[in-house]
């Protein structure tokens, strides 16, 4: 299983619709990898609950995690490739330093010039979305293909993302397929999804689409688990069955894919695939709204439609949701330590 998600840089590529991500995101994912590597202590990681309004999940260093960061600064300086990516963790993060974005990039460098393949994903993401360094689609591309070349599935992921958009590289749709595929049948999550994507949208084979969503969605993938709920509500490739749809759409929703909780918002306030329960429509509302354009308007709605009251109770019941789904992302990461676009298909 592959721990990557969609951070901030994949969502605002060309051709590709927004979706709720943040930098914390990557953050955490690199720090896993570091992780599950040697380089860092599991402690080092946290999963939080920022206790908002908008269901949005933050990641903050652990306390007490052990970590020595002068023996990690000594290697990295001796040019272990890993801990100059571990040593950029913790200076972009701020764990056992001042947090400085430069001196992150730095390390980053280091360790991507070594060949380190997840430090050269990192660097193709600095240059994507031009933080800490000038904007450039052709290095940003040049990157994602040196770690690509060793076969690694981000890097042939985001590669074929570049291909498909004509972003720093020319547009190749063959190309971009083929590295997809090749993601994908290593197993990487997010690029099973979109394939299952192109073969849906693009080449209008449900069957297939819905092998690559399965495979996906069976790794946790929220994407393509959501997309897998449309499926069974439209009746897509499958028998309809609005209670299966529900429990993908669920299972979606409680990793934090707003998309998701708007829809099973929609589910709840119609009584489609679960019984009509207002007060639950609007906890999902509330949790998707700072996500979802619709979802406020739908919050919004019946949030004047139910009263003060019963609006409190959404609100109570929201906040035990968050709780949820942060115990959740612990669980489904294998942290003990606690010291963490989609289709808008119509349901």
């Amino acid at each position: 299983m592959w721990p990557f998600g969609n951070g901030k840089a994949l969502s605002e590529m060309p051709g590709r619709e927004n979706q709720q991500c943040m930098l914390c995101v990557k953050c955490l994912i690199v720090g896993l990898v570091l992780v599950a590597t040697g380089v860092l202590p599991l402690a080092c990681v946290s999963v939080v609950d920022t206790g908002g309004t908008d269901g949005v999940l933050d990641v903050t260093p652990g306390a007490g995690s052990g970590l020595n960061i002068n023996e990690l600064r000594e290697r990295a300086g001796q040019g272990d490739a890993q801990a100059q990516c571990g040593l950029g963790y913790c200076y972009n993060t701020g764990l056992g330093v001042k947090k400085d974005p430069i001196e992150a990039a730095k390390w980053i460098r280091k360790a991507a010039e070594q060949g380190l393949p997840l430090a050269q994903c990192w660097m193709g993401d600095y240059y994507l979305d031009g933080r800490d360094v000038d904007k450039n689609p052709a290095e940003s591309a040049r990157w994602y293909r040196q770690a690509a070349e060793q076969g690694y599935p981000l890097g042939q992921f985001m590669l074929s993302r570049c291909y498909h958009a004509g972003f720093g590289v020319d547009r190749d749709p063959e190309q971009a397929l083929t590295l997809i595929h090749k993601a994908a049948e290593q197993g990487l999550p997010q690029a099973q999804s979109m394939l299952g994507d192109r073969y849906y949208s693009e080449e209008k084979n449900v069957t297939e689409a819905l092998k690559w969503y399965r495979k996906a969605a069976a790794q946790g993938d929220g994407k393509a688990q959501f997309e897998l709920g449309v499926c069974y509500h439209n009746g897509e490739g499958v028998k309809k069955d609005l209670t299966e749809a529900v429990t993908w759409i669920r299972k979606a929703a409680e990793q934090g894919y707003a998309l998701a909780q708007w829809r099973l918002g929609r589910c709840y306030n119609d009584g489609i695939g679960v019984s009509q329960d207002s007060v639950e429509a609007l906890a999902w509302f509330i949790l998707a709204a700072n996500s979802t354009p619709d979802a406020v308007k739908d919050r919004d709605e019946l949030a004047k439609e139910l009263g003060s009251k019963k609006t409190a109770q959404a609100k109570q019941r929201a906040q035990q949701i968050r709780g949820k789904i942060a115990l959740h992302a612990m669980k489904t990461l294998g942290m003990t330590n606690t010291s963490r676009g989609s289709r808008s298909r119509e349901l």
